[in-house]
């Protein structure tokens, strides 16, 4: 493990960072936490190279940001409005960026494909003489392997790295602590891409759970660590219809993602995370889109469709309303003294306590935060409505199901991922090769991954949702927006999965090898 830090500006830092990284170990011992080590870092480098913005690779970089400025104990003094995810990279956004500096954020650099695609975005508009003499990139953690981890850099590039030259092994140990840092932080799920909703338990989990099941189906696993998961899921019944008409022309609402997931932060305060994600039509740039008044408001007026990509998680932001408003339907319809709700501050209000949606401004930059709460406020306000009017009716109860111990579903959750690097192998020789002429994406679809699974190891809808949720909190499954080909021909814009990263990705080849692909 090397201990040189890589320091390479373009224009002379205010405080100079040429340094060994023992100079971090006067300021933190070697053993101290990570997070302690993270927050040194990221405090020195954006104290000597003074950025106008962060640039943090989504997901685990802005669950790593948000468990920092939300820290106690070492918390990150930094403004949400000069944060944005590499995943909200549309054109408008980086002309914003214009004449600004930027230092991007990545807690991992192995083959540097991620920052290399940031600063690619940045390069389409500005160029690569005077942009990029305005970037800074700093990573914790570079491989041995990595472009910039030895010292081979664009001479255009400021780099710096708190660890570089690391062999895999210890690249493996870091990256251990980083996912336990955010597990202990509760998820990685509490990112700045999704909304929430906190409520304090009152009672027992398996009585939430019992009010849950009135109209969904529930999972409950324990995570790394050890903090209670749930997985509500949600079928395509008329129960949990959703209006197409609110999402941009030809949007698809059939099959997709309908799940709330509700995850531990302290021994009894949890949140709830409604996720909902229609597929889109490639088409879908440069249509005028949304439609209403009230839409195009919170979204400040913004060209969501200027980008596929942004189209796509703008609609997933306001689709994710509907599975937050069933959740606290059947919540209210059971019962009363069960939990204790907290709803987002309004932050344009002086003197409210609480939490705030700040956050999200890093993935929807567009966003107007205190409209976004006012409408998750409207939106408990119909549930506890329609669940207040359901309590007391007498429910058909659902048909009892065995719920999968949490040993099951993490054997079952390394079969899925199997399942996925085999399908994806096959897909790198496809290309390799040059067999056929289809255009491979980077990750398999949601429908693809449930038929696979399902067909191995016949288990319910609602399981298999439970293994994605595992194994993204346990950072063995990454997320990405592509475009995919439909089973009419047609390029939809979807949400795909892949493997996090070659760590991940050699670590199943290798247990396949070793022991197949696992059956029970």
């Amino acid at each position: 493990m090397s201990s040189t830090l890589l320091v390479n500006y373009p224009k002379k830092p205010q405080i100079n960072l040429d340094i060994h990284r023992s100079e971090y170990r006067k300021r933190r011992p070697a053993n101290a936490p990570i997070e302690h080590r993270i927050l040194t870092f990221l405090s020195r480098e954006i104290a000597a190279f003074a950025p106008d913005m962060i640039i943090v690779h989504e997901r685990k970089g802005t669950a790593i940001l948000r468990a920092l400025i939300e820290s106690e104990n070492a918390r990150l003094d930094w403004a949400w409005d000069k944060v944005i995810s590499s995943a909200s990279l549309d054109h408008s956004q980086v002309l914003r960026l214009a004449g600004k500096r930027i230092l991007v954020f990545d807690d991992m650099l192995r083959t540097g494909k991620h920052v290399t695609e940031i600063i690619q975005e940045l390069n389409l508009v500005h160029g690569d003489s005077e942009q990029t003499s305005l970037v800074h990139i700093c990573v914790f953690a570079a491989h041995e392997d990595s472009p910039f981890g030895v010292g081979k850099i664009n001479k255009n590039w400021s780099f710096s790295a708190f660890y570089s030259g690391l062999t895999t092994a210890a690249y493996t140990e870091i990256r251990g602590q980083i996912v336990d840092l955010l597990q202990r932080s509760g998820s990685l799920m509490l990112d700045t891409e999704h909304i929430e909703v906190r409520f304090r338990l009152k009672g027992s989990i398996s009585r939430l759970v019992d009010c849950l099941r009135r109209r969904a189906e529930v999972i409950v696993f324990s995570a790394e660590a050890n903090r209670t998961n749930l997985t509500i899921y949600y079928d395509n019944t008329d129960a949990h219809r959703i209006d197409e008409s609110i999402f941009p022309p030809g949007t698809d609402c059939q099959g997709i993602v309908k799940k709330c997931r509700i995850v531990q932060r302290q021994t009894d305060e949890f949140a709830i995370i409604p996720l909902c994600l229609p597929t889109l039509q490639e088409s879908v740039q440069g249509s005028l889109w949304p439609t209403s008044d009230a839409d195009r408001s919170l979204f400040s007026n913004y060209n969501v469709t200027q980008s596929p990509q942004t189209a796509f998680y703008s609609s997933a932001l306001l689709a994710s309303f509907y599975p937050l408003r069933w959740i606290l339907r059947d919540m209210y319809a059971g019962e009363s003294d069960l939990f204790e709700l907290s709803l987002p501050k309004q932050s344009h209000l002086p003197g409210q306590q609480g939490y705030g949606l700040e956050h999200l401004q890093v993935m929807y930059p567009y966003v107007d935060v205190a409209m976004l709460t006012e409408r998750i406020i409207s939106v408990e306000q119909q549930a506890r409505s329609e669940g207040k009017g359901l309590r007391g009716v007498r429910r058909n109860p659902r048909p009892h199901t065995e719920t999968p111990t949490d040993d099951t579903l993490r054997r079952h959750a390394v079969t899925m991922l199997q399942l996925l690097s085999i399908k994806l192998d096959e897909y790198r020789l496809h290309r390799e090769f040059a067999l056929g002429k289809e255009a491979y994406p980077s990750g398999l679809t949601l429908p693809q991954i449930f038929r696979m699974v399902k067909e191995r190891l016949a288990v319910s809808d609602h399981e298999v949702s439970a293994l994605f949720d595992i194994l993204i909190d346990g950072a063995k499954l990454v997320t990405r927006v592509e475009r995919v080909s439909a089973i009419d021909g047609k390029l939809r814009i979807e949400r795909t999965f892949k493997p996090d990263g070659e760590i991940i990705e050699q670590a199943v080849r290798e247990f396949t090898t070793q022991f197949g692909v696992l059956s029970y």
